[in-house]
């Protein structure tokens, strides 16, 4: 995906605004079914919002492989609340502006490869896997860097990394300018609903 690329979907259809479950807030602690009134309202399920340029069928293939007890958004859908917010290898700005966002929500920053989808989303650690690393390791401290080298030292040995080049990957830039945009909308359409756009590809 080239520079200046933009948020490819042929999704069309906005969802019906009574659709939307993840927008239904949850009975407070403490109250029961019968007190709130409201407990066939509340979906169990957890919401993802995906930050990543997925087209319809792969967003359709991983909602799917979720199953039952998620409920997978766009970014560009409106959606008030998430519990897990995926994103491409975006800048710390742009993390964190998905953290303002989305506060109660978990954000995983995702490195993703699926040539059945047409999706290449790679970043650092893609990149040093393909150039032979054979792990990639954080470490919070020199300590659990030490813990995990004990670890490692007792298990089996690493897998052969692959050793492939990677073309047409969108750098952090780019991405992080496509996913500020996007969210940049998505937050302004909480306050004034709009018919979603059509994206084309």
């Amino acid at each position: 995906m080239p520079p200046g690329c933009t948020m490819s979907s042929d999704d069309t259809n906005a969802v019906p605004p009574n659709a939307d479950r993840s927008n239904v807030p949850t009975v407070p602690p403490g109250r029961g079914s019968d007190e709130s009134g409201t407990s066939d309202l509340v979906d169990k399920r957890s919401v993802v919002v995906a930050a990543l340029p997925l087209k319809k069928k792969a967003r359709a293939a991983l909602a799917a492989l979720l199953g039952d007890g998620f409920l997978l958004r766009d970014i560009r859908d409106t959606v008030y609340h998430a519990d897990v917010v995926l994103a491409p290898a975006v800048s710390p700005q742009t993390i964190g502006a998905l953290k303002a966002a989305f506060p109660s929500a978990r954000v995983i920053v995702v490195e993703l490869e699926d040539w059945n989808f047409d999706i290449t989303l790679g970043g650092p650690v893609t990149r040093a896997r393909k150039a032979g690393a054979d792990e990639y390791v954080t470490a919070s401290s020199l300590e659990r860097l030490s813990d995990y080298l004990h670890r490692r030292s007792a298990t089996e040995q690493p897998g052969q990394a692959a050793n492939d080049n990677e073309l047409g990957t969108p750098d952090e830039s780019t991405m992080s300018d496509l996913v500020i945009r996007e969210l940049g909308a998505a937050v302004a359409r909480r306050t004034t609903p709009v018919d979603r756009p059509r994206f084309s590809h």
